[in-house]
Formats: structure tokens, C-alpha cells, sequence
């Protein structure tokens, strides 16, 4: 049994099954529990951080299919990390980023939503 704050903590074990690209957002998909981000997060491999803007940034995020969560961290109004052990999804929250800039729906239907405190 897993205890913790951080309601992404139940990710820990799952596998990342699918990355959703829609216009203008991303749903990241954990056998069913899922985390959809209205800013698009960093992909950090091999200790190089992408982003939306890179040409590689896609292929970087898809390589996690399959890859099993190690850990979540939260910073409350800062930013939440889903590492793997290849590396790591970093959503960073910036001062840009007003009110709601993710929630994730778990298995059960509990919603969290994730705010930038800027």
C-alpha cells in the first residue's frame, strides 16, 4: 500500500501505455490513470532536456512507452516529475502559467488538479 500527499504517488509500478497528442495538450495515459497537462512538459534522457520546440521532442516522449514509473515528485505550484529509468517527464510550472496547468483522473475517477502559484 502506497501513502502519500501526492496523489500521482499511485503511478509507481505502472507502465506508461499511451501519449496522447491533441492540439494544443497532452494526456499521458498509465493503464488507465491519466494525467492531461495543458503545458506541454520536458523530456529529460541521457541528461538532455527537450521541449515542444524540438524536433526530437515527440520520438523523446514516446520512447517512455512501455517504461515502467519508478517515482513522482510534487512541488506544489512548481512542477510534478514521473521518472522512469531511462529518465525522466518534467512538468515545470512558470510564472507564464496561471490557475490549472494539469489533472490526473486515477483508476477509482478521484481527480487532483495541479496549479501554478504564481
Amino acid at each position: 500500500m502506497q501513502i502519500s500527499n501526492d496523489p500521482l504517488s499511485i503511478l509507481v509500478g505502472e507502465k506508461l501505455s499511451s501519449v496522447i497528442f491533441v492540439l494544443d495538450y497532452l494526456q499521458l495515459d498509465f493503464d488507465g490513470n491519466r494525467l492531461t497537462c495543458y503545458i506541454f512538459p520536458k523530456v529529460i534522457k541521457d541528461k538532455l532536456v527537450t521541449s515542444i520546440n524540438s524536433d526530437n521532442y515527440r520520438n523523446l516522449l514516446c520512447s517512455f512507452l512501455g517504461a515502467i514509473v519508478i517515482s513522482t515528485t510534487e512541488k506544489d505550484g512548481f512542477g510534478i516529475s514521473i521518472s522512469f529509468e531511462a529518465g525522466e517527464i518534467f512538468l515545470s510550472f512558470t510564472d507564464e502559467d496561471i490557475g490549472e496547468v494539469a489533472y490526473f483522473v486515477d483508476n477509482d475517477g478521484k481527480w487532483s488538479t495541479y496549479n501554478s502559484i504564481f
